[in-house]
């Protein structure tokens, strides 16, 4: 599938939501925390014994446990030892990828943020949430490894608004991970099914789980375009005119639904999930599918 990234007419070529990314990390950090206050988590347990503050079992009192563990009032009604058992919290390593490619700057109205300026917020949302609950997370390419606290996220931070950030291709050529960590990755995914693919295939010998975030402006999903318009593709010299665009609305919407399906497949054989996002729908939604995406517990 060649780009469907859209732009109506050549007043709208290039836009890239200036002030919103010139003043780029205030604008993007005031969203992301919008989106974070009064959203409650909670906090991630492993499921394995350990210091925590969620019960998970009684078990029998051994001579290698430690007296203090011993829950006498469990104890008392069984008459024998018992101690209690909470689960482990461990921090999970969490690597994110926010595509920078000029069409992620695609936005069809004034009133919408572009894809680029969403796919950042919802990326620091949820980093913001991970730092909260003291998982591991760090950037893709970013040349730290995965750490927690204020310093990680700074650093986090920086990587994200990199200018140079990759793009697809660039990620594909060079992309390391470590084994049993989380990945998210955000993106229109608008690129060739024979690009993805490469990149699908790299990632199922990574043999970790992720998440496919799939960020669409509502022209890209919808086209609501009538009349003589020029589209010009926003990631080559790609153009077209059509004197009745409506007339192509179907066969449109038929192929980027075919895309679709292709990246749901794509999801289900690495064994991750997917996730789209309309750009003109509120962020809190997919905030949390995202955030409870990588609480689930791997196999």
């Amino acid at each position: 599938m060649t780009d469907l990234g859209l732009r109506k007419n050549s007043h709208r070529l290039e836009r890239v939501d200036a002030e919103m990314l010139s003043s780029s990390l205030p604008a993007l950090m005031l969203q992301a925390e919008k989106l974070v206050n009064g959203f409650d988590p909670g906090t991630h347990g492993r499921r394995k014994s350990g210091v925590g503050e969620d019960f998970w079992q009684f078990k029998s009192y051994e001579q290698s446990d430690p007296s203090s563990s011993i829950d006498w009032r469990q104890s008392a009604k069984r008459d024998q030892l018992f101690i209690r058992q909470n689960e482990l919290e461990t921090p999970e390593s969490v690597w994110f990828w926010c595509d920078n490619s000029p069409g992620m700057a695609f936005s069809s109205k004034n009133a919408i943020p572009s894809k680029l300026f969403q796919s950042r917020v919802l990326t620091l949302a949820t980093a913001l949430l991970l730092m909260k609950g003291s998982e591991n997370f760090a950037y893709i390419g970013g040349l730290q490894k995965a750490s927690q606290g204020p310093v990680s996220f700074e650093r986090f931070t920086e990587n994200l608004l990199r200018l140079d950030s990759k793009d697809l291709a660039t990620l594909t050529t060079g992309l390391r991970l470590p084994k049993k960590a989380r990945v998210v990755l955000v993106s229109d995914f608008l690129y060739p099914q024979e690009q993805l693919q490469k990149f699908f295939n790299i990632l199922q010998q990574t043999e970790n789980r992720g998440l496919l975030v799939q960020i669409n402006d509502p022209a890209e999903i919808g086209f609501p375009f009538k009349g003589r318009i020029l589209f010009k593709g926003m990631n080559g010299p790609l153009s077209a005119l059509f004197g009745r665009s409506e007339n192509i609305r179907d066969e449109y919407l038929e192929k980027f639904q075919a895309h679709q399906n292709f990246l749901k497949q794509a999801a289900r054989k690495l064994q991750w999930d997917y996730l789209g996002h309309n750009t003109e729908n509120p962020m809190s939604e997919p905030l949390s599918s995202i955030f409870f995406s990588l609480q689930r517990k791997t196999k």
